[in-house]
């Protein structure tokens, strides 16, 4: 099952269980930048909340300079350069720019509470 979140960056799904299945342990995959991947043993209702940081690429789960420099040592990296990267092109305009290191630095400080 794959799914794709609304823009508040939530999602919803439903799994139906039988006698099969009920005791499997599935993997939930809920990412960006390959943060935020739980593991869970699903029992009829179990709650399950993932926190997704938007900047946090090193996964720490809290935006701070290390995140920032991520994107800013792509600087002036534009499609088609070795050190081009989607991933950090925010703004998707095809460059890394100030405005993709500000859309990060905006962020400064917002943290993720398991």
């Amino acid at each position: 099952m794959v799914g794709v979140s609304d823009s508040e960056g939530e999602a919803a799904f439903e799994l139906a269980f039988d006698d099969s299945d009920y005791q499997a342990t599935w993997t939930l995959i809920a990412s960006r930048f390959g943060c935020g991947v739980a593991e869970i043993k699903l029992l009829l209702d179990t709650p399950v909340e993932l926190c997704i940081l938007f900047g946090d690429y090193d996964c720490d789960r809290d935006v701070d300079v290390a995140d920032i420099m991520q994107v800013a040592s792509r600087w002036r990296s534009r499609v088609g350069d070795t050190d081009y990267n989607p991933t950090y092109d925010l703004d998707g305009d095809g460059d890394i720019d100030v405005v993709d290191i500000m859309n990060v630095a905006a962020r400064w400080g917002n943290t993720c509470v398991p």
